[in-house]
């Protein structure tokens, strides 16, 4: 079982070694002119594809949806990533201390996170039906982008704010919801090694260790958002994930500094 492991892992590394500008092209080549659903590379699968959000709906559209000044006390927070790339680990972190912060027990420098809560919406998709059915060749649910917006809406768009949001995409959020982007990176080796404790299937597993390659999500986000609220995290130990968590925490309360909340 080494061998194997390390053989695959191999060709992953190669193929990552390898991969130059004429590659991502043809990626994204194929990516805009079939109606393959981009999110079939992550956890999840979707409804729609990343396209449709130009010719209609609310997907994020940053010529047609600018920011706009906002009330909100909290700032919403995307955490995104390839699949094992640590968002749920990086949530419950912040859940943790959000939780400390709302009953007084944690540090005065946690103050802020008080009102924040986390949403993984993988669990809003499953419990408020946001999707048409079970994938099992993918062993997913396909999201139905338009009921998931419309569950999200009113936590994203309240007066308190603080949604910290726990998925694997993020450019069909409306600009205007959004204030950081978190955007989680793994190298291969690591990533390799989570997503095979999953037991995913080898297709779904080489095209979530392909994405990451690719840096599919990271250019998303890049796409989708303003390039100051975008932040790209390397997520490869547990030391980097203690560091990326009191750097989000340390954003959150400047945010709210700098607005005198």
């Amino acid at each position: 079982m080494a061998t194997a492991r390390t053989g695959k892992l191999f060709a992953y590394i190669s193929i990552q070694n390898i991969i130059g500008t004429f590659a991502q092209a043809a990626f994204w080549l194929q990516y805009c002119v079939t109606d393959r659903p981009a999110t079939r590379y992550w956890d999840l699968s979707s409804k729609s594809s990343k396209l449709s959000s130009s010719i209609g709906g609310r997907g994020n559209v940053m010529a047609d949806d600018a920011p706009v000044e906002h009330a909100r006390r909290n700032p919403n927070i995307i955490i995104t990533g390839t699949p094992g790339t640590g968002k749920t680990t990086h949530c419950e972190a912040l859940a943790a201390r959000i939780a400390a912060a709302a009953d007084g027990t944690g540090p005065e420098s946690d103050a802020a996170l008080a009102e924040l809560r986390h949403i993984a919406v993988n669990d809003v998709v499953r419990d408020g039906n946001c999707h048409d059915g079970w994938d099992a060749a993918y062993q997913s649910w396909l999201v139905d982008e338009d009921k998931l917006l419309d569950a999200l809406e009113p936590d994203m768009t309240s007066a308190r704010g603080g949604c910290i949001v726990d998925w694997h995409a993020c450019d069909l959020f409306p600009a205007s919801w959004v204030d950081l982007v978190v955007v989680l990176t793994a190298d291969t080796e690591p990533l390799y090694d989570r997503l095979a404790l999953r037991n995913y299937p080898e297709a779904k597993m080489q095209e979530n260790i392909d994405a990451e390659i690719m840096q599919v999500l990271l250019a998303e986000a890049h796409d989708a958002y303003e390039p100051e609220i975008v932040v790209e995290l390397a997520s490869n130990t547990p030391d980097d994930m203690e560091a990326n968590v009191d750097r989000i925490a340390a954003w959150v309360t400047q945010w709210r500094k700098d607005r005198g909340v």
